[in-house]
């Protein structure tokens, strides 16, 4: 080890171990605003930086690089952020902002781009930008504004890689919302597809954008039935379905202390493949329990449990308020406990009944793996032995 590479593992050393990045990492002091724990993941030309600590009004906080993740766009070149590096460099980089939707596109079918996973990566960035631009809405715009935002920002390697922007973009110009509704003076259903842009424009690391004139009634000058949440929450959410999903129960949360949304219409929200539709626990394990690890990073708070009609998953209860909170964890820690309790008696009864057929003489241990543990574990068969050689002496 040389000289230079031990005095960076000695200063290293000295600090809290929370704030350790990497070997040799070099980290600098920011401040950020919100009142909640969450993590954030910010791109800085090309590296990946990552941001664990409680978020108080005002506290400085550390940010220590902890290099690029799996995957990363074709192109990618990572650079480093030097130690005591420019403070503006790194706020500006920080996606800060308010995103303002009405809830009826919030509840909507959102389209961006291809479902195939190859496309996935894509998607987010191109949903992340979205609700960027979205973010730069203001209070008495023109529809006709043009909004802008750096790529550098959101796509890692920034316009180094023209490609992987351009798919980007062509994901942005053709993202529309499928609203469906029932029009009351026919009682019939409504299908309305509105497209988020009209124009996007590409150069110099910048992308630009015109929205819909169609859409004004749903960004523009919202004054009740909207939603709005921090777009840095939203960014560092990794995957489309924890984006659409953290978008959908904040429609709820500010209002209601719980949301219980039938299954078909989740599915609708949150664009998901049939696949998904025919299999409850597939969606379970792949969307709504990683979307549930996702979130609760966020100031969003909530739990959730299928609700059940015969042994069929009808709909997905959310449940908001603390009180209700520790009520269902309860409730479910019980369920838990009386689940276990059912699984061991019922290995019991099993282990017991083979061990009796056996007359206590298995060699084999051909029953179930959980069955012979147990028999082993209670020497069942010891015991039926003794009590055989017991009742033969007498």
């Amino acid at each position: 080890m040389s000289f230079i590479s031990f005095l960076l593992l000695k200063f290293r050393r000295s600090l809290p171990p929370v704030f350790y990045g990497f070997f040799g990492s070099k980290w600098d002091k920011i401040t950020v605003k919100g009142g909640q724990d969450y993590r954030q993941t910010l791109f800085l030309g090309g590296q990946d930086y990552r941001q664990n600590a409680s978020k108080r009004l005002g506290q400085h906080l550390h940010v220590a690089p902890v290099g690029l993740g799996k995957k990363t766009a074709r192109g990618c070149t990572p650079t480093t952020l030097e130690f005591g590096a420019d403070m503006a460099k790194i706020q500006s980089a920080l996606p800060l902002g308010i995103v303002k939707k009405h809830n009826d596109i919030v509840r909507a079918r959102i389209h961006i781009g291809s479902i195939r996973i190859t496309d996935a990566r894509i998607g987010v960035h191109a949903s992340n930008i979205l609700a960027s631009l979205v973010a730069e809405i203001n209070e008495g715009d023109d529809c006709d504004k043009q909004y802008s935002v750096s790529v550098n920002k959101f796509i890692e390697g920034g316009g180094n890689s023209y490609k992987y922007i351009r798919k980007t973009c062509h994901f942005l110009k053709s993202a529309f919302a499928e609203i469906e509704r029932v029009e009351l003076s026919s009682n019939r259903p409504e299908l309305v597809l509105r497209s988020f842009f009209s124009e996007i424009v590409y150069k110099n690391g910048v992308i630009y954008a015109i929205f819909n004139k169609r859409m004004h009634p749903y960004l523009f000058e919202l004054k009740e039935r909207y939603t709005s949440y921090e777009l840095a929450e939203l960014i560092m959410l990794p995957t489309f379905y924890s984006k659409r999903l953290f978008e959908i129960l904040w429609s709820y949360a500010r209002s209601y202390p719980e949301a219980t949304i039938p299954l078909v219409d989740l599915h609708f929200m949150m664009s998901t493949p049939k696949s998904f539709e025919d299999n409850f626990k597939d969606f379970r394990r792949r969307v709504l329990e990683k979307a549930y690890n996702d979130i609760k990073k966020t100031s969003l708070k909530f739990e959730w449990e299928p609700v059940k009609k015969g042994r069929s998953v009808e709909a997905v209860r959310f449940i908001f308020s603390q009180k209700r909170i520790a009520i269902a964890q309860a409730s479910a820690s019980e369920a838990a406990k009386n689940k276990q309790s059912k699984e061991n008696n019922t290995l019991a009864r099993a282990a017991s009944q083979c061990a009796k057929e056996k007359k206590g003489a298995c060699t084999e241990q051909d029953n179930k793996k959980k069955v012979c543990n147990l028999c082993v574990r209670l020497e069942l068969c010891d015991s039926i032995r003794a009590h055989i050689i017991k009742t033969a002496r007498g």
